[in-house]
């Protein structure tokens, strides 16, 4: 019975709860990490670390797979 007490607290304390902006942390993290998230449409939210950047800017789809 100990056991099971202590199994059901271990895998009740690993859940993934929905945040108020709607974004839930996505299934396939690794223990313990915040990102990436993932809302209810499928849209990723990410951080990137770049302490030392000045700035930084995202490519789009055309610019990385080229334009069709």
């Amino acid at each position: 019975m100990k056991k099971i007490a202590v199994a059901i607290l271990l895998l009740s304390s690993y859940c993934n709860a929905q945040t108020a902006d709607g974004f839930a942390l996505a299934s396939t993290n690794v223990w313990e990490a915040e990102y990436p998230r993932v809302d209810s449409s499928g849209r990723p939210e990410f951080r990137i670390k770049a302490p030392s950047a000045a700035a930084v800017n995202p490519l789009s789809p055309a610019e990385i797979f080229g334009s069709r």
